[in-house]
């Protein structure tokens, strides 16, 4: 279940997504995990845009990172995911500048 906070997404804005995963991306030799991330990133989009009731062709800008906590195999880190969702400009605005050009 995808917990979040009273949020709700403006009808007709369009938004930046960031999501930072905090994992263990180190095998115990020392190499780094392979663990793709990129992959997961449509199906927590759409869970989210779900959750709230709307479609996630408003994320115009979406920016994945993963916490490299360490740099080193630790098996005390535990895997924990991060997100913000921020509103860059309203439909009627960017209209309006474009209407203005």
């Amino acid at each position: 279940m995808l917990n979040t906070p009273p949020f709700e997404i403006k009808q007709g804005a369009i938004y930046k997504l960031s999501i930072s995963i905090q994992d263990n991306w180190w095998c115990k030799n020392g190499n780094i995990k392979r663990k793709d991330i990129q992959n997961l990133d449509k199906l927590l989009i759409d869970a989210m845009f779900e959750k709230f009731g709307a479609d996630d062709c408003q994320v115009f800008t979406t920016f994945i990172d993963k916490i490299p906590k360490g740099g080193v195999y630790d098996e005390s880190i535990k895997p924990h995911t991060y997100i913000e969702l921020e509103e860059l400009k309203a439909q009627a605005d960017l209209k309006e500048k474009r209407r203005r050009k």
